[in-house]
């Protein structure tokens, strides 16, 4: 009667404690330096597009090296434009999508299913980029889409991933 309660008592404190045992290290686990979260929320990762999705015509897998680099002080942007133009810019010999923008507002909010949406607009008129919107998911995977002035708009499905420091050589 008694020493079977007693042990039963006894099992089930056991087992309570293991199961908050797992939970503890699980929340621990889940809270563990994240490189690249750490670079978005410190304003300074590299987005690198896989597939380019121009508005008018089928997706086309990304071939050389693009990317769209951002810092707190200024975003490089390299990607590819396939898409119809409104307006043509005369002399212009570089691609509306190759430019170096250093005023520009850049805002941050939680989007569906964990994102972190980010939404870059240049404060001066030196692009034909109207804003960029970056989506970027907990597994470094990302979206980006692009909104012109005097152009289609096309988007990127890609990577995010930190900058790599540069070692100097000696």
């Amino acid at each position: 009667g008694y020493k079977n309660l007693f042990v039963m008592k006894k099992i089930f404190l056991i087992v309570q404690l293991l199961i908050l045992t797992i939970i503890a290290a699980t929340g621990q686990e889940n809270q563990k330096a994240n490189p690249l979260k750490d670079s978005i929320d410190a304003q300074r990762f590299v987005f690198v597009p896989r597939t380019v999705l121009p508005q008018s015509m089928s997706s086309r897998m990304v071939n050389g090296y693009y990317e769209m680099k951002i810092t707190k002080d200024k975003i490089t942007v390299y990607l590819p434009y396939i898409g119809r133009a409104y307006s043509a810019n005369i002399g212009q010999t570089a691609g509306p999508l190759d430019f170096e923008m250093t005023d520009f507002s850049y805002t941050t909010s939680k989007g569906k299913k964990g994102s972190d949406e980010i939404v870059i607009k240049p404060n001066v008129n030196t692009t034909d980029v109207r804003d960029m919107r970056l989506s970027v998911y907990d597994n470094g995977s990302a979206y980006l889409s692009v909104n012109f002035n005097s152009r289609q708009p096309i988007s990127f499905n890609g990577y995010t991933d930190t900058i790599k420091e540069k070692k100097e050589k000696k």
